[in-house]
């Protein structure tokens, strides 16, 4: 909401992506033009980019209709259908409408998309939308996470990063130099 001075006036034709930035993502970059003409066509309040992968079975904690209408987050509201399951990967399309339903909200304290916004709106009978665009997320906010993303990064940085593997379970844009020990997996 802070930044909406910033950002100039936005419409569901021409929305604003907001990309969580604790997240890393491993996603098609063509998806998020799919996001928006998604958010475009069904002019919804926000649109959330959603994966039904089952890598992401433990946080699917969104509940998507067939025509991918958000039906529940995180359990509210908690009455009506029950719908397919899918996982938040952290970006989502909105616009002015839903800025100014923040705006409404929160007034000059700092708003939570969530529960300022997605599940008041739910739980109103408005409409939130979803895209599920496939990819993954990795959630970095805390220590431990990040760890645990560096680990998964390093199994794939040769696909990532186009470094080859300069010893096993170390990749390198550049030689490592002689003597230098490295304790894989790591990107360097």
């Amino acid at each position: 909401v802070a930044a909406r001075s910033l950002l100039g006036p936005s419409s569901s034709a021409d929305p604003i992506l907001v990309v969580n930035g604790d997240a890393f993502l491993d996603v098609r970059a063509e998806a998020a033009a799919e996001l928006v003409a998604a958010h475009a066509r069904t002019e919804a309040l926000a649109t959330l980019w959603l994966s039904s992968d089952l890598r992401h079975a433990e946080i699917a904690n969104v509940r998507v209709a067939t025509d991918g209408r958000i039906l529940r987050i995180a359990g509210r509201p908690t009455s009506g259908a029950e719908g397919s399951p899918a996982a938040y990967l952290g970006v989502q399309a909105i616009d002015d409408r839903f800025i100014a339903l923040l705006e409404r909200r929160c007034g000059d304290r700092q708003a939570c998309s969530r529960d300022d916004g997605w599940i008041p709106i739910l739980e109103s009978g408005g409409h939130l939308q979803g895209a599920d665009l496939g990819g993954a997320a990795y959630d970095l906010g805390t220590p431990a996470r990040l760890i645990d993303a560096h680990i998964a990064l390093a199994r794939d940085a040769g696909r990532l990063t186009g470094y080859p593997e300069r010893q096993p379970g170390v990749f390198s844009q550049d030689p490592i130099p002689a003597g230098l020990t490295v304790t894989p997996p790591v990107v360097l």
